[in-house]
């Protein structure tokens, strides 16, 4: 059984392997071809963009499955009126993020697909 007891050290440098070339782009210190302006290839420009979310996915996942201590058991065992505030939030920023339409994705649509 393998213990590793720093692992959010690995997290965070891996999170930044992630994250360093997009904010690089964004500063203009360098030209990756993160926007698909600069990248025709969809599939590349969307790995890029959602594998850190991806990352994330698998931190949680590694969280839940700790043998000391499960620290999302504290937010199971909440009292049911500390649960629905929590999800109204998680709630309200899944539909507003989702509803949200960026320029370049709405070039690619069809042209009734777009919020206007």
């Amino acid at each position: 059984m393998v213990h590793y007891q720093h692992r959010y050290i690995l997290y965070i440098v891996v999170l930044l392997f992630l994250y360093i070339p997009r904010v690089a782009e964004d500063l203009d210190y360098v030209q990756y071809g993160f926007s698909t302006a600069n990248n025709g290839s969809v599939l590349d420009t969307n790995l890029r963009a959602y594998l850190p979310y991806f990352t994330y996915g698998v931190i949680f996942a590694d969280i839940e499955n700790l043998r000391d201590s499960q620290p999302l058991d504290r937010i199971r065992k909440l009292h049911w009126g500390w649960k629905i505030p929590i999800n109204l939030v998680l709630g309200f920023l899944f539909v507003s993020y989702g509803s949200m339409t960026m320029i370049a994705t709405c070039k690619q649509r069809a042209e009734e697909d777009c919020a206007y």
